[in-house]
């Protein structure tokens, strides 16, 4: 995982371990006469638990800067959304319809069942927290989550190239076009942006003299692409990619990021034996397309 979100992820195991092991040992600290209406000890730990992971992820976000929570805004919406609804539903239940009201309410000691839902609720809150951790860590980042740079590497003359790109020769389309773009709603927006559209060919995964060609299409919103118009008469067109990876904050509370021209990058699901500080993005296109005759 990247960070901040492996120490966060820390962060609420540890609230959640504390939490479980004050519910295990809660019934037998009751035990003790001068402790059994210590009902409010169960409760003071989810809000001091709630306190630590809330304001830890506030901080850290806030200082480290992470450019890629949206997946966690979602996680987080979703827990809440539906502990109201199971809130809900367990406050509707009449003391005739619990089978157990009765028994806690001859037992002032014992937490009541509407209690209960609320830990329940507490700890599904915690878990979705840890989860979204994975997820956001493990999703690819947008476009519009910066930073983000191209991977380079330094050759003998000291001058820096990217790594990681891969060319493709076009073929033309039925309309004899090599690229087609055409104008395309934009979701939740009135505005609309280009859809570009080409055929690439690229060798097969069986074998390494088959080729198969592949249709793209793709947008600005989704990758950074751009046309030239370089290519001299009787050469073919051809596309080049090149990946732009998310640049991970180096701390939890650090909003530093990796120098992609200095440092390593250690690509998320890419990279083994190091500490991820970075993860897909998009990609850098370019169109190479025969000059425009004067």
């Amino acid at each position: 995982m990247i960070e901040p979100y492996a120490s966060l992820q820390t962060v609420f195991i540890g609230c959640l371990a504390v939490v479980l092991v004050i519910t295990v040992a809660t019934p037998f600290i009751r035990l003790k006469p001068k402790l059994r209406n210590s009902r409010w000890w169960l409760t003071l730990t989810h809000l001091l638990g709630w306190l630590v992971a809330l304001g830890t992820l506030i901080v850290s976000v806030n200082s480290s800067k992470p450019g890629d929570t949206g997946v966690l805004g979602a996680a987080l919406t979703c827990w809440f959304v539906a502990g109201m609804i199971f809130l809900l539903l367990a406050a509707t239940v009449t003391p005739e319809e619990h089978p157990y009201r009765r028994r806690y309410d001859r037992y002032e000691q014992q937490e009541s069942p509407s209690r209960w839902a609320y830990y329940l609720w507490s700890v599904g809150g915690f878990i979705a927290l840890m989860v979204s951790m994975c997820m956001v860590s493990g999703t690819s980042a947008s476009k519009s989550s910066p930073p983000s740079s191209v991977e380079y590497s330094a050759t003998a003359d000291g001058s820096k190239t990217p790594v990681g790109t891969e060319k493709y020769p076009l073929e033309k389309s039925e309309s004899g076009q090599w690229v087609t773009t055409a104008l395309g709603d934009r979701a939740f927006a009135k505005e609309q942006r280009t859809v570009y559209t080409w055929t690439e060919k690229r060798k097969s995964d069986a074998s390494d003299t088959l080729t198969v060609t592949k249709h793209v299409t793709t947008t600005i919103d989704d990758n950074d692409i751009s046309v030239v118009n370089d290519v001299k008469p009787g050469e073919t067109p051809w596309v080049e990619y090149t990946p732009v990876y998310y640049l991970a904050p180096v701390g939890i509370f650090n909003n530093a990021r990796p120098d992609p021209e200095q440092d390593r990058l250690c690509v998320l699901g890419r990279d083994t034996d190091c500490k991820a500080n970075a993860k897909p993005s998009h990609n850098k296109i370019v169109l190479h397309l025969p000059e425009v005759e004067k």
